[in-house]
């Protein structure tokens, strides 16, 4: 139970962070504070899943496919990073 919310309290954090920084459309930065984030805890799922939903977003097609695998072995991806995945891998053909 205790981890349950540790989780789900890092998602809130980095949700938060990144969806301010969206809001003002400084894709780029929330880009350096998610890649400094995945830099300091290389463990953590979440943040890998939203590094490649925002690499993804802004066409780092190769970049967001490797952030996308590297959560998916860390976490279950969430349905809009697996669309995100799939659809990635199809443009890389």
């Amino acid at each position: 139970m205790q981890k349950e919310s540790t989780v789900e309290s890092e998602r809130t954090e980095l949700l938060s962070n990144v969806a301010e920084l969206m809001c003002t459309n400084r894709w780029d930065v929330a880009l350096q504070v998610i890649v400094g984030i995945t830099q300091e805890r290389p463990d953590s799922g979440l943040a890998w899943e939203l590094r490649g939903l925002l690499e993804s977003h802004l066409g780092f097609v190769s970049a967001a496919v490797s952030s996308l695998e590297q959560a998916s072995l860390l976490v279950p991806l969430q349905p809009l990073a697996s669309r995100c995945l799939a659809l990635d891998y199809i443009s890389q053909d």
